[in-house]
């Protein structure tokens, strides 16, 4: 990491008004033009306009299925078709700027202007990919010489190719691995480990890649005792599909968690094969793709607690969330779709960030009749998303009083003005869902 450190200064605090009156207006009463409204705001970048306009809506229609798209952040803004020679696994660069896809042989991506590099590595046949939070770790599935599927891991070079990271060799056997938020760890699927001669299946594990230890996650169902796929639904617990000998085309959607093996949720319950399921940021959203016989694969979206009936997407597979969760990725028949989503987010607060010249101001407007501590962390990232700095303030957390905002001033050092392009936000309250959000450089704002 570079030496420079953002330091945050308070530089305004208000008690909220900018909607109260337009909100009041008759006018805006009409759920669909309150609907409609906050679309186009939301749109436009207004997070706090957009908030207030869908809280307007649902006063106006707090029943039905519009009402649950827009209480779980879940209504449809845009949708994004990218080229299709890019297809397979599309998964997300820790920045949002960039997709990785592919299915033996890797690319990448820039979302905005479409244009996509080959990543060369020394060997073939790499699969189920994954993109650390540092922006130059991947892992993935190849095979060892005795047939046995296992996860390495790679390093990406200036000129996208991809190096063996350490020795090159395997860091367990498993079918795929997925980093965590903190890139410490990976969620193996499918992973082996070795009792002196005695090789042991043990399932879904979590790997810490400091201390290279494998640790299974217990799980014990007497129809479905197999399990694939897994995927991280927040710091405790993980989602996953399981199966049995009798269910190989039935395969659900769980939720449990990591620690005790508790907490278990059975999500899926259609006859129908679900596969490669995937949170969002916020630890509610997930979505899967589902295949039954005599139809075709579709890519369902719904609620980690259960409580509301699939929406399907569209036909296609294999979903990845972006970062901050506004957007969903997917491989679709015609090449990966990105579908943008909006609504009202399960936390109490709303965070804009915006960067001008040397100095990104991050501002926090609290809906809470309560006061909240919000505790936030940065990374630096720069064009090819590669992770220039990584800072916390768990000590010095922001102090918002109920109903009001709060801004503060981070000046970015002189060190990283030049190749800094991006920022990842994440702000996390002392209970319930953290917010993650994306500041990127404008032209002006970069230092030539």
């Amino acid at each position: 990491m570079m030496a420079g450190t953002l330091t945050p200064r308070r530089i305004a605090q208000g008690v909220i008004t900018c909607l109260a009156m337009a909100l009041a207006l008759p006018l805006a009463a009409n759920p669909q033009q309150l609907f409609q409204q906050a679309k186009a705001a939301e749109l436009a970048g207004k997070a706090v306009e957009a908030r207030q306009l869908w809280h307007g809506f649902l006063e106006a229609e707090g029943q039905g299925p519009r009402a649950d798209r827009v209480r779980h952040r879940l209504v449809v803004l845009e949708t994004k078709d990218m080229s299709r020679d890019c297809r397979h696994y599309p998964v997300w660069s820790p920045d949002g700027q960039w997709l990785m896809y592919g299915y033996g042989g890797l690319a990448v991506v820039d979302i905005a202007t479409g244009e996509g590099v080959s990543m060369e590595s020394p060997t073939e046949g790499m699969y189920n990919h994954d993109w650390g939070p540092d922006g130059v770790t991947i892992s993935c599935r190849q095979k060892l010489d005795n047939g046995r599927h296992s996860v390495f891991l790679y390093e990406r070079q200036p000129d996208e190719a991809l190096y063996p990271a350490g020795d090159g060799g395997a860091i367990c056997e498993g079918i795929g691995g997925k980093f965590d938020s903190t890139g410490e760890n990976l969620l193996i699927s499918a992973a082996a480990k070795q009792f002196g001669a005695r090789r042991v299946a043990v399932g879904i594990a979590r790997y810490e890649l400091a201390s290279k230890r494998l640790l299974p996650l217990r799980w014990k169902h007497a129809e479905r005792p197999a399990r694939n796929q897994a995927s991280w639904a927040g710091k405790d617990t993980y989602v996953f599909h399981a199966f049995g000998p009798t269910t190989k085309n039935d395969r659900a959607v769980f939720v449990a968690r990591m620690s005790d093996g508790g907490g278990i949720k059975q999500l899926t319950d259609n006859g129908a094969d679900n596969r490669t399921p995937a949170v969002a940021p916020d630890g509610r959203r997930i979505a899967y793709s589902r295949f039954k016989q005599g139809e075709p694969e579709v890519v369902c979206i719904a609620l980690t607690n259960g409580s509301l009936k699939p929406i399907v997407l569209g036909p296609g597979r294999q979903p990845c969330w972006s970062p901050d969760g506004s957007w969903l990725a997917y491989d679709s028949p015609q090449g990966i779709k990105l579908l943008r989503f909006g609504g009202v987010s399960a936390c109490l607060f709303v965070a804009t960030g915006q960067w001008q010249g040397d100095t990104v101001t991050l501002t926090i407007t609290s809906d809470a009749k309560v006061h909240q501590t919000l505790r936030v962390s940065c990374q630096v990232y720069d064009e090819r998303s590669v992770r220039l700095a990584d800072w916390s303030w768990q000590d010095d957390p922001l102090s918002v009083p109920p109903e009001e905002y709060l801004s503060s001033d981070y000046s970015i050092p002189p060190e990283l003005l030049e190749t800094a392009a991006s920022l990842r936000f994440r702000i996390e309250p002392d209970s319930g869902p953290a917010t993650v959000i994306l500041v990127k450089a404008k032209p002006a704002d970069r230092k030539e």
